[in-house]
């Protein structure tokens, strides 16, 4: 090999790993903003009642953690939600436990994405084999909802 052939080479080996360096750095970044952005909080507050949702909605399937504080009742539901986006309706189940005792329940939910709100519904919660889900008899009602979630920062951990 001439010197220009070894000089070519040695450059092109320099300006490959020069661009590989470059694309890993910025691909990370870019993944990085990205994660960060599949990250949604909301929270509902109906009288004293109290709704709040941490989901990652990067996925096929929006999953993260929920709690309910009933303050009328001193119950505080605390748990994980699973669930779709199907239209303008996000539907799930939330698996949960009530002031930290062992049993956990699993109850479907839904909400209706409306004017930049989620308004959860309620509707005929009938079981087959142990689960529980809403019956397609009955259309899920979301005109008194007692929960509309909105956006809010998420908390940091």
């Amino acid at each position: 090999m001439n010197k220009s052939t070894k000089l070519f080479q040695s450059i092109a080996i320099a300006f490959a790993a020069l661009l590989f360096f470059s694309v890993g750095c910025n691909r990370n970044k870019g993944e990085s903003n990205i994660a960060k952005a599949k990250l949604a909080c909301f929270q509902s507050v109906y009288e004293r009642d109290t709704l709040w949702m941490q989901v990652d909605t990067g996925k096929q399937f929006i999953e993260g953690n929920m709690s309910i504080h009933y303050w009328s009742k001193n119950q505080k539901y605390v748990g994980t939600f699973r669930g779709e986006m199907l239209g303008d309706t996000l539907i799930g189940n939330f698996n949960f436990k009530i002031n930290e005792l062992p049993t956990t329940y699993s109850n479907p939910v839904a909400f209706l994405k409306k004017d930049g709100k989620y308004i959860m519904g309620d509707g005929k919660v009938e079981t087959l084999l142990g689960r529980a889900y809403f019956s397609k008899a009955t259309p899920i009602d979301y005109s008194n909802s007692k929960f509309e979630l909105v956006p809010v920062a998420c908390k940091e951990d």
